[in-house]
């Protein structure tokens, strides 16, 4: 018995040891490994700021130098009229790069919302086609659209998200395919099953590809391919990041393909309700579906005077952007009168309701936001404060704001910076 005791007692101190050796073991490596993961995120967190401080300054720099040229050229219309192209085309480059910081950011904490609506496919792709064909033209590339055969016209799914992830993807098509080069984009939609079609984007183009090894990671946030080409092109090494992140979000599927020096094809598949087909009439779709105005088509507005005799209250803090707010309606004839705060533009509004045919609201302001004035006015007592128009123009740009606004009482969202041609048309649209 003694024996038989022994020998356990024996055994225990032997493994005890040996255990205690390999949990060792096993910390130390999840250490290493918990230490090399630290280490990477940190080289990529900072390899983003030094990409992100150069793409910030590269456009900033162009703005502020050609703002300084145009100071100087002032008298000679010409020079006007091409600094100021450089400058709108510097700012759109800024804005695009802004938002994809933001777009990332939001994603990452869980709170990006879907707005799902009806989405009429071909009007959808004709859209793209208005915003991609000028770029590709500029390049000398040909671009080609083949929309094949289509179950059903009209589905149901977060248009803007679509319309996102395919314009990352197109976008990209041109920025790293040569002049001369091609891209074709096709859709085709077959049944999935009884209530969704299986719609299937492809953007295929003859750039300079991507290496098997790269393809590995290229939906990694910060992440761009190391090479001479590609340094030279503008990028944060967000944009396919973001593209994956909102497939993910709509239940789609990405599949990529590409060979260096041959091209790459990018395959989108999404499986979208099937809605009860329904023609929009001309002017609807034509209004739903207008690419964005030229400088010159926002200057003939302009001269046209169509607002003529509308009397627009404008809730804004800022003294840069309320000046801006009321020379755009001025050019276009609207008598404009800016407060400061939520409260003061309640307090206005209040005192000669009859004044006013439209109001605009900034969002986050001192004293009252905009939220909160738009609710005090919907609340007020005089019949007016029930119908007048409330139209959000805030920097606050997340699908979730846009709820938020419309919940608060206000018709409309649009975002700063102010788009010229949205911010006439909806005016249109409400008075």
């Amino acid at each position: 018995m003694k024996n038989t005791f022994d020998k356990e007692k024996q055994q225990e101190s032997r493994t005890d040891p040996t255990d205690i050796y390999l949990e060792q073991k096993r910390q130390q490596n999840a250490l290493r490994e918990a230490l090399r993961i630290a280490e990477e995120a940190n080289r990529m967190k900072n390899l983003f700021f030094l990409n992100m401080s150069h793409d910030i300054r590269t456009p900033m720099n162009a703005i502020i130098g050609f703002a300084t040229l145009l100071e100087q050229a002032a008298s000679d219309e010409e020079q006007v009229r091409i600094y100021t192209r450089k400058i709108l085309n510097s700012s759109k480059l800024l804005l695009s790069l802004i938002n994809e910081v933001l777009d990332i950011s939001l994603i990452e904490s869980g709170k990006a919302v879907l707005n799902n609506s009806l989405i009429h496919i071909e009007a959808l792709v004709n859209e793209m086609d208005s915003m991609i064909r000028p770029q590709t033209l500029a390049r000398k590339q040909e671009f080609h659209i083949q929309i094949g055969e289509l179950a059903h016209q009209y589905v149901t799914g977060d248009d803007i998200r679509i319309t996102q992830i395919l314009m990352n993807i197109l976008n990209n098509a041109v920025k790293y395919t040569p002049e001369g080069g091609c891209i074709d984009f096709t859709v085709c939609g077959v049944p999935h099953s009884p209530e969704a079609d299986k719609i299937t984007f492809t953007v295929k183009d003859t750039g300079i590809g991507i290496s098997r090894e790269f393809i590995k990671n290229i939906f990694e946030p910060f992440s761009r391919e190391q090479n001479k080409i590609v340094d030279k092109i503008q990028g944060t090494g967000l944009g396919m990041a973001i593209t994956k992140s909102l497939v993910d979000l709509l239940d789609g599927e990405i599949i990529v393909d590409s060979e260096p020096g041959k091209g790459s094809t990018f395959t989108v598949i999404f499986y979208l309700r099937i809605s009860e087909e329904r023609a929009e009439s001309g002017e609807a779709a034509g209004e739903r579906h207008q690419s964005q105005k030229t400088a010159e088509e926002n200057v003939a507005i302009a001269e046209a005077k169509p607002f003529k005799g509308i009397r627009i209250l404008a809730a804004e803090d800022n003294e840069l952007n309320a000046e801006l707010l009321s020379k755009l309606l001025q050019m276009a004839g609207a008598e404009c009168k800016i407060a400061s705060n939520g409260l003061e533009a309640v307090n206005r509004f209040q005192e000669e309701p009859e004044d006013y045919d439209l109001i605009l609201m900034d969002v986050r302001m001192p004293v009252m936001d905009g939220c909160e004035a738009a609710r005090t006015i919907r609340n007020l007592a005089c019949g007016k404060a029930k119908t007048i128009p409330i139209i959000a123009l805030t920097a606050n740009a997340f699908t979730e704001d846009t709820s938020m606004v419309l919940e608060a009482g206000m018709n409309a969202h649009l975002t700063k910076p102010v788009d010229t041609a949205k911010l006439y048309k909806t005016i249109r649209e409400y008075v």
